[in-house]
């Protein structure tokens, strides 16, 4: 890598890089592998919470269409809510109905 160095005697006195560039490319092969494990276990994690994301807003979505029924059917002098314990008059299952079949 480099070029023969001689002292003033002629002696070669050329440095020897050879055993800090192997440990160079080695540290730089172990940062490249961590950083692959790093982005991977991102991604999974984005796609994680991405899921939880999901999940919450259709549970929103779901609590406000149970709103929206109960208001409706109520405005039409039913008296139905998914609480009541009646059947829901367009046959819909709430979470709770699933739990006890």
């Amino acid at each position: 890598m480099t070029s023969p160095v001689a002292n003033t005697r002629g002696d070669d006195v050329t440095p020897d890089y050879s055993k800090g560039i192997a440990h160079v490319r080695l540290t730089l092969d172990e940062l490249r592998e961590r950083k692959l494990r790093t982005d991977e276990l991102c991604d999974v994690r984005r796609i994680k919470l991405q899921q939880l994301l999901q999940l919450k807003q259709s549970e929103r979505d779901a609590e406000q269409v149970e709103i929206t029924l109960s208001l409706q059917i109520n405005n039409n002098n039913n008296h139905w809510s998914p609480r009541s314990g009646l059947k829901s008059p367009l046959g819909l299952k709430f979470p709770s109905e699933l739990v006890n079949e």
